[in-house]
């Protein structure tokens, strides 16, 4: 049973690395993530689709929170966030679950 969960979040993962690769169809500005960022396309994908529904900053902290305490760096903040967010498309969201829905034909 293990191995049927790990599947299935080894392919949303792929899922969302291949949305985060083809971003451009996804967004409006040709110029955003474009450059090497903390917080690239499938990072923020990522981010938002495992949130919990705690409060920004606790998301946040939670899901880079370890790795800057450990780099000695910044956590990534709430304002970097929402404005990297905003510069995706609902589209690339619903492109993510639709194929995730899609009829698997051998997964195991």
């Amino acid at each position: 049973m293990k191995a049927l969960h790990k599947n299935i979040l080894e392919r949303l993962d792929q899922i969302i690395n291949n949305t985060g690769d083809h971003i451009y169809y996804f967004i409006n500005n040709p110029h955003v993530f474009t450059r090497k960022r903390t917080l690239d396309a499938a990072t923020v994908l990522k981010t938002t689709i495992n949130m919990q529904g705690q409060n920004l900053n606790s998301e946040l902290f939670r899901a880079f929170g370890k790795d800057a305490t450990k780099k000695n760096d910044k956590v990534v903040s709430t304002s970097a966030y929402v404005q990297r967010k905003s510069q995706l498309s609902p589209a690339c969201f619903k492109h993510i679950l639709t194929v995730f829905n899609r009829p698997i034909v051998k997964l195991s």
